[in-house]
């Protein structure tokens, strides 16, 4: 029978990781998004953005239960756009809001951003042994059924910053508003990010093994305004009457997760269970 508590664990993602980008690093990031939201909305503008990074350290091997690996990713940025002005409001097209940056962002040499070409497809590579009578094997990507010869497409076109879900109006986010502060926010009422899931099935004599994977991230947005606006579908009003700022803060807060928890892991739990004996082999 195989040692099934020395199963090694697929570490996916880098380990230890706290950085927030800056230089170079961060003058890419900052083109590759201005490049995507101007696909969007020509005329919109960024400054003072901000990206931190983090992710913590598992142990490579594990027993009937693995410690879960997470990455975590914060942004934010201010939004700056000429809007069309009409008796005292201004209108802002927020329709970027649905973005896909595609490039390979990194941090000190550390690929961030291309989750499935850097990271998951070498991690599933390990998932398709030759199929026995004695072993199976399923893999889902987004609900999708894959095999070794299919899996590799889905899975390469995995990047971390991805919010093309974000097909809701603006309008129908949820709202909430701080009257101290003087601000009020719209947050996505649904997530964007990735799901994988595989599971392997080891039969042997007197036994039975499931080892189960889970990779998978949810990605949330935030908009953040003065108390001076309005929405309506995608476009959000903002009332000039007063002079007040013109200056849309926007933060994208994304958060790699797995299991609904905050966290994401490639992994394997074991479960085993012993097969009843048949009553012919009954101890006497």
């Amino acid at each position: 029978m195989q040692n099934l508590t020395a199963f090694a664990k697929t570490i996916t993602f880098p380990q230890n990781m706290s950085s927030s980008l800056t230089g170079a690093d961060l003058t890419a990031f900052t083109s590759t998004l201005q490049n995507a939201l101007q696909a969007k909305v020509a005329t919109v503008q960024i400054s003072h953005p901000t990206i931190s990074l983090y992710s913590n350290s598992v142990n490579a091997t594990c027993s009937n239960h693995c410690a879960f690996q997470w990455l975590n990713a914060t942004i934010a940025f201010d939004l700056h756009e000429n809007p069309v002005q009409a008796n005292g409001l201004g209108e802002y097209d927020m329709s970027w809001k649905a973005i896909r940056l595609e490039d390979n962002l990194q941090v000190n040499g550390t690929a961030f951003n291309t989750l499935g070409e850097t990271y998951l497809l070498r991690g599933l590579a390990s998932f398709f042994p030759t199929p026995t009578t004695l072993r199976t094997f399923t893999v889902k990507i987004g609900g999708l059924l894959v095999n070794k010869n299919t899996y590799q497409d889905p899975t390469g076109k995995i990047v971390l910053l991805d919010t093309s879900a974000f097909q809701t109006p603006l309008s129908n986010w949820v709202h909430t508003q701080d009257v101290q502060s003087r601000t009020q926010n719209w947050i996505s009422p649904q997530n964007a990010g990735f799901n994988i899931t595989a599971n392997q099935q080891i039969t042997e004599v007197g036994f039975q093994a499931n080892l189960y994977y889970f990779a998978a991230a949810r990605v949330s947005g935030e908009i953040s305004t003065s108390l001076n606006t309005f929405t309506q579908k995608d476009a959000l009003f903002v009332d000039f009457s007063n002079g007040l700022w013109k200056t849309v803060s926007a933060t994208l807060i994304l958060a790699i997760i797995g299991i609904l928890i905050v966290t994401v892991i490639l992994e394997r739990r074991i479960t085993g269970q012993l097969r009843q004996r048949r009553k012919g082999n009954k101890a006497r």
